[in-house]
Formats: C-alpha cells, structure tokens, sequence
C-alpha cells in the first residue's frame, strides 16, 4: 500500500509537469520498437490500456512502433539520469520523423523494478490526468519501461 501511494504522488508529480520542456530529441533517425521486442511489461500496459478503453465503451489504440521507439528512448534516457520529468512533445512534434501525427500525449511512472505492469497501470487510473491520456481521443499508443539497478522508469506516449 505504501508503495502504491508513493507511485501515485510520483505520478500526480509528473502529471503536473507534463508541459515542461526536457531534453530536445536527438537527431537522427527516429527509433522503434516492435510490439513482439517491448519490454514484457510495455505489452501487459497495452493490453491493460485497451481493456480499460474497451470498459469504457472506446475502440482500441494500435501499437505504433515509432512512438514504441520514443517512449523507450525516454524511459531509457530517465533511467540513465535519473531526470523524472516529460519530454518536450511539441519539439517531437517538429521531427519530420513525427509529421504524421497531429498531436500527442504522454503519461510517465517512476517506481521501484518490482511494480508488474497492472500496478502501473492502476496507479495512473488513479490520477485524472492519467487516466484522461488512457481514455483520451488517441489512435495509437507506444510505451517504453527501463529499469536500473532498483528503479523503474515508465512511458506511454499516446497519438493521433
């Protein structure tokens, strides 16, 4: 329970900043990750992120294995410098890489390597902010989960 209350004031943090401008993408081909190469628990939170839509009466989002490639470029990069904070996804947006999106959203979680994608999952239903990115008007989805040493780093960046 502890550990579920810390994960959720982390999130409410980061939903707070989730117009903060980080670190600018990197130039360069754009990364990506296919749903069969994600992280085991990037997999479980699509499928989670999916039954929540479908139980609450919306259609389904597609894995995108550009937006895969961003949110595990992040997870990735948060892990490495312990920097816990969103991404700038307006800059992404002027990547031509990202031309065929006409917006995007992003929910991020910092916890311990333990937590299993559910409890991911619930602790940003549990946050409006959150939960409005998971039942938001998207058509595709990436995440991206990282851990290192005892920290796990989370990204799901929505997009139409």
């Amino acid at each position: 329970m502890r550990r579920t209350r810390r994960l959720a004031a982390l999130l409410s943090v980061g939903a707070a900043l989730a117009l903060v401008a980080c670190a600018p993408l990197k130039s360069g081909p754009a990364p990506t990750v296919s749903f069969g190469n994600a992280n085991p628990e990037a997999q479980q939170l699509y499928s989670l992120v999916n039954d929540e839509r479908a139980a609450n009466g919306l259609g389904s989002v597609g894995w995108n294995d550009l937006l895969a490639g961003l949110a595990q470029s992040w997870s990735d990069h948060m892990a490495g410098t312990g920097d816990y904070s969103h991404q700038n996804l307006d800059a992404v947006l002027q990547n031509p890489a990202f031309a065929g999106f006409s917006a995007l959203g992003e929910n991020i979680a910092h916890g311990g390597c333990g937590l299993s994608g559910e409890q991911l999952h619930h602790a940003w239903m549990n946050s409006p902010l959150h939960a409005a990115n998971i039942l938001g008007n998207w058509s595709v989805v990436g995440i991206g989960v990282t851990c290192n040493g005892s920290d796990l780093y989370a990204t799901e960046d929505f997009g139409r």
